[in-house]
């Protein structure tokens, strides 16, 4: 798979992962692509970076190491999805990419993703939030280990 997009149903904002390094979702994350692009009422926001691969476990209040970047988060996610959950988050190395997913009980889900300079020269953040719906993250899940791959 050569991208993988989170769109909020409601159309406002969406995440696209492209670009990974390596192609082979069979060997380790090195660097990927994130498009961040929100429309907030008559506006638009589109940013997009570099990211070098992943250092949370997607768990709560990550850390450790995964080689499959935000893919375990997003399967964990929808594993408790249905019946809310605490909030998982994933980090990339050097923080260029932060997520954080969150829900409720009424099956509303937020996906806070927050993107910053990591190179010496520029500093810039930009943060917004993806809202899906419960019955999406199975998909989600599916689709980011499609691009991203399995931890292990």
């Amino acid at each position: 798979m050569d991208r993988f997009m989170i769109q909020s149903p409601w159309g406002d904002a969406r995440v696209e992962f492209f670009k990974r390094t390596p192609d082979d979702v069979g060997l380790p994350l090195e660097l990927f692509k994130v498009r961040l692009k929100v429309r907030p009422p008559g506006d638009e926001l589109s940013v997009v970076s570099w990211i070098y691969g992943g250092t949370g476990d997607g768990g709560p209040a990550s850390s450790g190491s995964d080689d499959a970047g935000p893919a375990s988060m997003f399967v964990l996610m929808a594993a408790r999805g249905r019946w809310g959950f605490e909030e998982f988050s994933w980090e990339s190395f050097g923080g260029g990419l932060t997520l954080r997913g969150s829900s409720d009980r009424t099956g509303r889900v937020a996906i806070r993703v927050g993107l910053r300079s990591v190179q010496a020269e520029g500093d810039w953040s930009v943060a917004a939030t993806v809202a899906v719906k419960s019955e999406q993250l199975d998909e989600i899940a599916a689709r980011a280990i499609d691009f991203f791959g399995r931890a292990g």
